[in-house]
């Protein structure tokens, strides 16, 4: 990975990467081979970014403090004046905006305008409808998809409940202590023992319960949630989560023996055999500003993802951890020289897409971004999935792609404002996207010269590479209007390229995007 790094923002800031984020996704996208790779033993093996042999200059545009509009339009600005080919992205919005107020969306258009491909990730705000962010058509935004040793290992310490460990003197009881919040918990009682905990909320509670532990001297927690995730977190001590049946049969155990004990092994990395689904955490689609422009775009691997991870930051992601890896007095033996981290998230999918983006432009180098963004999108495997997961291998030769330029996204954005300043007031739906909404598509063959492509009951022929042709879709059927979202595809084969050509369709009703 040949790397530079620019930063925006005054001296008072650090410049290197203290979170750990930036180092870790950069790392994915053109990280070079390294052997032995893990976290702790898990994970352990051969690392590589998508493109090893990529050149990427980073950006730092976000800090601890705030995110300001003004630093990231400057990176979009200092990345248009070194010609980069792909921008990728793994922050955005907490909201949606219309697109002329929305800076990732203009600094992106203006990037679009120069012949960058800007991806960027669709948001971590769990799987509820119109949740996806950076949505706007010349953006390629991406949701996240599953895929497929410490010297305490083998130990074993007293094993006890937080709720038997209430510290009075805080004024807690044991409704409070069970959930192992902060100074709840007798710290004498804690020491050197693992501690069930109770959890109230997704995430950040797991990890002030663990965290509590640690400022109490405890050695580790088990902790019970009613709803076990697709997903992982990094803990501050040896961790598991269980579900709340099991809990019960943990508590049943620390209270029916005088000394209830619990042994730490070694974790083990396990194959996910549903692999690969759209994780919980994904935004979904549709498009909450312009549904008749089907997002997501595409799906690429986000959970449990091993990267780089940056010498100076925590080990863990939580806000209130503000240990270095490398400075951690007296938890040195836990944290001393971590040079990997497991990470989910879709700022993990953004940079797997925008590895696979800067592979087909590296093969197709005279490739428009519409072409190889369609392309990426027509080959891989509704709502939540997009055009499915990356296929890069595939990609490379799609045979059809929906070709777009500047023009067509002005014509976009005059219905988006109703401009007086355009001659024509087009559909939102007239873009030349590769996915439906409703009937009107234009494809591009960029395949062998002389194809015929089938879809029932049209023919499309071509005789030269480049060559546009046109075909009109109508949907038909029976109670659409009494269902809230149906699902379909359309696939075009040329003998050559069969099943490669997708594109999706979705039929809605208002009421779903609302």
């Amino acid at each position: 990975m040949h790397e530079a790094a620019r930063n925006f923002q005054s001296a008072s800031e650090p410049e290197g990467d203290s979170k750990g984020h930036g180092t870790h996704t950069s790392s994915i996208v053109a990280g070079r081979e390294v052997v032995g790779a893990s976290y702790f033993g898990l994970a352990e093996g051969t690392a590589t970014g998508g493109v090893p042999g990529a050149r990427i200059v980073v950006y730092k545009v976000c800090w601890s403090s705030r995110y300001s509009s003004v630093d990231i339009l400057a990176g979009f600005d200092d990345a248009i004046a070194d010609e980069v080919d792909v921008i990728s992205m793994s922050i955005g919005s907490r909201f949606p905006r219309q697109y002329f107020e929305d800076l990732i969306a203009i600094g992106s258009f203006h990037a679009m305008r120069k012949g960058i491909l800007t991806s960027a990730s669709a948001r971590n705000s769990r799987p509820f409808p119109s949740t996806v962010n950076n949505f706007a058509p010349w953006i390629q935004n991406v949701a996240g998809l599953s895929i497929n040793s410490f010297d305490l290992n083998g130990k074993s310490f007293p094993l006890i409940w937080g709720g038997g460990v209430v510290n009075y003197y805080a004024g807690a009881d044991t409704t409070i202590s069970k959930f192992c919040f902060p100074s709840a918990l007798n710290s004498h009682k804690v020491k050197e023992k693992i501690v069930l905990c109770e959890i109230t909320h997704d995430g950040h509670d797991i990890l002030i319960a663990n965290a509590t532990i640690l400022i109490a001297n405890g050695v580790g927690t088990i902790m019970v949630y009613s709803s076990i995730k697709d997903f992982a977190f990094s803990y501050f001590l040896p961790a598991t989560v269980i579900n709340t049946k099991d809990g019960l049969k943990v508590l049943d155990y620390i209270k029916s023996i005088e000394n209830p004990i619990a042994t730490i092994l070694v974790g083990k990395t396990w194959k996910d055999v549903m692999a690969p689904y759209v994780v919980s955490f994904s935004s979904r689609g549709p498009n909450p500003i312009t549904p008749d422009i089907l997002k997501l775009d595409l799906t690429a691997p986000g959970v449990d993802i091993l990267a780089a991870w940056s010498p100076i930051a925590p080990p863990t992601i939580d806000s209130e951890d503000n240990r270095s890896v490398c400075y951690t007095s007296g938890l040195s033996k836990w944290f001393n020289n971590v040079k990997f981290n497991i990470i989910s998230s879709t700022s993990m999918s953004c940079p797997n897409a925008s590895g696979a983006t800067a592979y087909v432009k590296a093969i197709h180098p005279n490739w428009s971004l519409a072409t190889i963004k369609s392309a990426l999108m027509t080959t891989d495997l509704e709502y939540a999935y997009g055009f499915g997961h990356i296929n890069p291998l595939k990609a490379v030769d799609p045979g059809l792609v929906c070709e777009r330029f500047v023009a067509d996204y002005i014509n976009f954005l005059c219905k988006q404002d109703n401009s007086s300043f355009c001659n024509t007031t087009p559909r939102a739906w007239d873009l030349n996207y590769p996915s439906f909404s409703l009937a009107v598509e234009d494809v591009t063959n960029v395949g062998s010269p002389n194809s015929t492509y089938i879809q029932h009951p049209h023919v499309l022929s071509f005789s030269a590479i480049g060559e546009k042709k046109s075909f009109t879709m109508k949907v038909y059927g029976q109670n659409i209007a009494q269902q809230s979202i149906i699902l379909g595809a359309v696939t075009w084969s040329d003998g050559v390229h069969a099943l490669r050509i997708r594109s999706p369709l979705v039929v809605y009703s208002e009421t779903t995007i609302r």
